[in-house]
């Protein structure tokens, strides 16, 4: 941890708990849905060879089809005071949010946007929130489109935004009302094993760091490492953790209000999992967040995991086993049905 970050993160967080409970108030509760498929792609192609690759590069010829699918659905929450103002709304939608990834600011990127539009068109009292879904395969680029605009033009992130106010807007127009006496709250953890470290890889991460103890740097400055050091360094780490734990304690947590709930998952799983997950809540309106109580890495299916692609590649970014989506999407039914 690093104080500079994490004590302002701290003092932020407590400062807006203590607002929340200041200003709490009576709400009405509203859900609804809309679809749209113009934000979101699966980022995973089979190629014509029978591997698969992520971001294989626009329009690349050699790509056979996409490999998994994505979720098209825009969910809005609606929370409304006594004088019929919307005092807040929480918005889902499932896809990386870096598509101003490329640039050296910080972004909110469409989310940010997305929020915005939401607070302009409900009025300056609306709090709007953006919860993002399981998108470890999805993001706003879509690799069949030979009229997509270039990853690294910042920017189409506002365009993205405002397509999903725009699908908002068409939801609010048939929302249901809820009824929010039935509340409640649960979580639980799941033992996820580990994901085998190969001999060989074990092995060059252990001869690169016996040669290179210190960082290796792109530049005379020390600003940018070298990708291979930094990937042996999170190798041997990955040997520590499991020395003192023999699986990876997975959090689910899950919230319902009436007929609407809230699963929160840790990392980023594939959307297959929420996909499944939806199919088999008890609830009609189901919003499924990623990167919940903490990070584990990619989450991949075992088709993924046995066909290649960057999120497959073992290491600090994806360690869990190959049945790990499977155990999640199967823990988080049953925890949504004690709800």
């Amino acid at each position: 941890g690093d104080a500079r970050y994490n004590e302002p993160a701290l003092a932020g967080i407590m400062k807006a708990v203590g607002k929340a409970l200041a200003n709490l108030e009576p709400v009405t509760v509203s859900v609804g849905r809309a679809i749209d498929g113009r934000v979101a792609s699966n980022r995973r192609f089979v190629m014509r060879d029978g591997t698969s690759e992520c971001q294989p590069g626009p329009c690349n010829p050699d790509i056979l089809h996409v490999e998994g699918p994505m979720d098209p659905e825009v969910s809005v929450v609606t929370f409304t005071n006594a004088k019929r103002r919307v005092v807040s709304a929480l918005m889902h939608y499932t896809s990386h949010p870096c598509n101003g990834f490329w640039g050296d600011k910080v972004l909110a990127d469409w989310p940010g946007i997305w929020s915005q539009g939401m607070e302009t068109h409900f009025g300056r009292q609306c709090t709007a929130l953006v919860i993002n879904g399981l998108c470890g395969n999805i993001i706003t680029f879509n690799y069949t489109d030979p009229d997509q605009n270039s990853d690294e033009v910042i920017g189409d992130y506002r365009r993205y935004g405002r397509l999903l106010t725009q699908s908002a807007k068409r939801a609010l127009k048939n929302m249901k009302p809820v009824k929010a006496s039935s509340f409640g709250w649960t979580r639980r953890f799941v033992q996820i094993p580990w994901r085998a470290i190969p001999a060989k890889v074990l092995a060059d991460a252990r001869k690169m760091l016996k040669e290179h103890p210190e960082p290796l740097w792109k530049d005379p400055k020390h600003i940018r490492t070298e990708w291979s050091w930094v990937y042996n360094v999170g190798i041997l780490d990955m040997v520590d953790e499991r020395r003192t734990q023999k699986a990876f304690p997975y959090e689910i947590q899950a919230l319902r209000i009436g007929d609407f709930a809230l699963l929160g998952l840790m990392g980023e799983p594939f959307v297959e999992a929420q996909l499944n997950i939806k199919r088999q809540s008890p609830f009609p309106f189901l919003q499924v967040a990623h990167m919940c109580g903490g990070a584990c890495s990619y989450v991949p299916t075992r088709y993924a995991l046995a066909h290649g692609g960057y999120e497959t590649w073992i290491g600090r970014g994806s360690r869990l086993a190959p049945e790990a989506l499977e155990m999640i999407e199967k823990a988080s039914v049953q925890t949504l049905k004690t709800l």
